[in-house]
């Protein structure tokens, strides 16, 4: 099992943990609301109304948060993604391009005249299959490497996520803790509503992040699938020039 397999199955436990707890924070709202005297009920209804809706909204984030899980991503596929390019593709083409040369290709004086200088003006170092050769190793290094960004990006948002999901499953246990009496239950309903709202926002900064890297990787994608404007006519050279 990978680490990141073993994050999720962290994640996945933390979120089953979270709903129970958070069901124990209600029920116990609920028990403290319900003994209020009757005198106060003018009061207490639009309170009792606002966290039975609070409790709904809860609820159906519990479910998005769940539906959003089961589409976590595949770090171990970018990964390996990244590595089959870095080290199959990229060393491999960047290795034959310092050898396309006139004496690696055997270009010597078994073979003279206008044919033979024409040919090794292709085979120079600085001629168009050289550094085509070279260029499509530099592109397949940063699409190598834009993979490896998303990869991270993905990691860093679960542990984040995973890391509030934590805090907030604390602050629930401590609210729960804290509510003992009729007199506590308004402050824990406000301090319970906060804690979500901060959960919600680490949430989003993690995300921002993670959307941020995708899209510097997108575009790493976009110019790279489009570099191809310092070839001849955008096109792969010729392995022969012309004589005259």
């Amino acid at each position: 099992m990978t680490e990141f397999s073993l994050l999720m199955g962290n994640i996945n436990r933390q979120m089953i943990q979270l709903e129970s707890t958070f069901d124990e924070l209600r029920r116990k709202v609920e028990h403290f609301l319900r003994e209020v005297p009757r005198v106060l009920a003018p009061v207490i209804e639009p309170i009792k109304r606002a966290w039975d809706k609070f409790c709904e909204q809860c609820k159906k984030l519990w479910k998005e948060v769940s539906d959003f899980f089961s589409d976590r991503g595949d770090p171990g596929r970018l990964h390996d993604a990244a590595k089959t390019l870095s080290d199959k593709v990229q060393a491999g083409v960047s290795a034959q391009a310092g050898k396309f040369t006139e004496t690696y290709m055997h270009v010597d004086d078994k073979w003279k005249g206008d044919a033979a200088e024409a040919y090794k003006k292709v085979l120079k170092p600085d001629a168009p299959q050289s550094s085509a050769l070279r260029q499509y190793a530099s592109t397949v290094l940063e699409v190598s490497k834009a993979l490896n960004s998303c990869r991270w990006a993905l990691i860093i948002f679960w542990i984040a996520f995973g890391t509030a999901l934590a805090i907030l499953i604390g602050e629930v246990v401590a609210a729960i803790a804290g509510l003992v009496s009729i007199a506590g239950t308004l402050p824990a309903i406000l301090y319970t509503v906060g804690i979500i709202g901060q959960f919600l926002l680490s949430v989003a900064a993690a995300a921002a992040y993670a959307i941020s890297e995708m899209s510097d990787a997108a575009s790493t994608f976009r110019t790279q699938n489009n570099g191809n404007d310092h070839l001849p006519a955008g096109k792969w050279p010729p392995s022969g020039v012309a004589a005259w």
